[in-house]
């Protein structure tokens, strides 16, 4: 993981979510697409479409509440996201369900871990 911050900032316009993918797979934040700009609010399937075929990998979106009896913590990184502290939907690299980076210049993290995006090799 190499952490890389994020370029815009701003609720609806911030590319935290970039910034964590370029972090976890060490590429440039410029070549990733703004998925939440997708007009038909579909951003979640480009998301997933451009992972897999750029990556290799499929964002599987845990929601999270907390430890559940018998979970077991996945191992690796992975992209936790939630409300931040500035009011906004935040995403942050997470490992073992920990926050290991924020993309944004303060390093405040989020207030509450409300979802999980696991990556899961795609084999076609």
């Amino acid at each position: 993981m190499k952490p890389v911050h994020q370029t815009r900032f701003g609720e609806g316009k911030g590319n935290c979510l970039q910034a964590c993918i370029a972090s976890i797979f060490e590429i440039d934040i410029d070549s990733i697409p703004f998925f939440q700009a997708d007009p038909d609010n579909q951003w979640f399937e480009s998301y997933t479409d451009w992972m897999i075929d750029n990556l290799g990998v499929q964002p599987v979106r845990v929601m999270w509440n907390g430890k559940p009896d018998g979970w077991v913590m996945p191992r690796g990184y992975h992209i936790m996201a939630g409300k931040g502290p500035r009011g906004a939907y935040h995403a942050v690299v997470g490992k073992e369900c920990e926050m290991v980076f924020d993309p944004h210049p303060s390093n405040a993290g989020l207030e509450k871990i409300e979802e999980i995006d696991l990556f899961v090799r795609v084999i076609l």
